[in-house]
């Protein structure tokens, strides 16, 4: 995939191929059954999501994660004691985890427009799906806003313009383009303070910044790096979690791919 930065609203883009339905339909059936249910079981990638979630929410609460893919964060959340909900609007993932955990609460709909009521719930995980809105995501943060309730807490965890990303940003590295104009886009990287801002101008308050991935992000950016950090990525050489773990408490100020802001509604 190309990167290039959107000087005119701050970004960077990343095209390759088009984040639609179909291609996250075709992603998650990339993967057999099996290991999909093997995945959504052992909760894989819901460390961030249990541990932020269990800091602002009591057990029991109404969460919902919007853009929930096969639902191991919504499998996750139930184990926890949550009562968790999943929304995606990849028609066939969802129907397909719904033939392995049919007691899972998932909706195949549009995270622009949910069919839950006004103040429905106490937490909304949005991780991973801002940043493949293409014409932006203020009608998300928009909907986030009329379905949480009162004090209730919006977790946005989106790639992120690391100080190492910045830097490429001004030494001229990436290319430029107008707008995000280009074919197959795939996401963008966004400027924490930028999506704090517009979120916060939703009637939402900054309570905590956080990032993480920092192997990720120093592998995708500086290029003779990426063979040997992605035998970590990938878990493939002794001790990799604990390189993982001590890359994100050293390098995550600089490098991190993932940045997640916690807000409270007003």
């Amino acid at each position: 995939m190309n990167k290039f930065f959107d000087k005119d609203n701050r970004r960077i883009a990343l095209f390759g191929k088009e984040a639609n339905a179909d291609f996250w339909d075709s992603h998650w059936s990339a993967e057999d059954g099996r290991t999909i249910k093997a995945n959504i079981l052992s909760g894989k990638g819901s460390r961030i999501v249990r541990r932020f979630t269990a800091k602002y929410l009591a057990r029991g609460s109404r969460i919902l994660d919007g853009g929930c893919g096969i639902g191991q964060n919504v499998f996750a959340l139930n184990k926890m004691g949550y009562d968790a909900y999943g929304l995606d609007y990849a028609k066939e993932t969802i129907a397909f985890t719904k033939t392995i955990f049919p007691e899972m609460n998932l909706s195949c709909a549009s995270v622009n427009q949910t069919p839950y009521r006004d103040n429905f719930f106490d937490g909304y995980w949005s991780l991973g799906v801002i940043e493949h809105c293409r014409d932006g995501y203020d009608s998300i943060t928009e909907e986030a806003a009329r379905i949480i309730k009162p004090n209730g807490y919006f977790f946005a965890a989106f790639p992120m313009i690391s100080v190492l990303r910045a830097i490429k940003i001004r030494l001229g590295i990436y290319k430029k383009i107008k707008n995000g104009s280009g074919d197959n886009f795939y996401q963008y990287f966004f400027d924490p303070r930028d999506v704090a801002g517009r979120v916060q101008s939703r009637g939402f308050a900054l309570v905590e910044k956080h990032s993480w991935d920092a192997i990720k992000g120093l592998k995708d950016e500086i290029k003779f790096l990426e063979a040997p950090l992605q035998a970590i990525y990938d878990n493939k050489i002794a001790g990799s979690r604990f390189l993982k773990y001590m890359a994100n408490m050293l390098l995550g100020w600089f490098c991190g791919h993932m940045a997640l802001l916690v807000f409270r509604k007003k």
